[in-house]
């Protein structure tokens, strides 16, 4: 994880020095709308866009993936619970046995 950071801290650091070099403006034409604009601007707007759709793209996968996560755990948890419960009742059955060989031994003593 850290070293994707690293990578996105120093694209973003290029991204920045490559808009500051390029502070010119140009002409912008978006279907009726025509403007002059500076390309610093069209940059950053550009990749904040570009950004947003990326994320906009990833999101159904995340909330797949986290819902996923949240069934397995609770699955998981509902696994441990039944495995301790099969403990406990493997540990008082064997315990028991041994309770009632030593309850025999005890009439036995009291009947001689």
């Amino acid at each position: 994880m850290r070293v994707f950071l690293a990578i996105m801290v120093v694209l973003l650091i290029l991204l920045l020095v490559f808009a500051v070099q390029n502070p010119g403006s140009t002409e912008v034409t978006f279907l009726t709308f025509s403007s002059t604009v500076s390309l610093l601007l069209i940059i950053l707007v550009s990749t904040v866009v570009g950004l947003l759709l990326g994320l906009a793209m990833m999101l159904p996968g995340n909330l797949r993936r986290s819902s996923r996560v949240r069934k397995l755990e609770s699955e998981a948890e509902k696994l441990r619970s039944q495995s301790a419960d099969r403990a406990a009742a493997m540990a008082k059955s064997r315990s028991e046995p041994a309770d009632s060989e030593s309850g025999d031994s005890t009439k036995a003593t009291k009947e001689s």
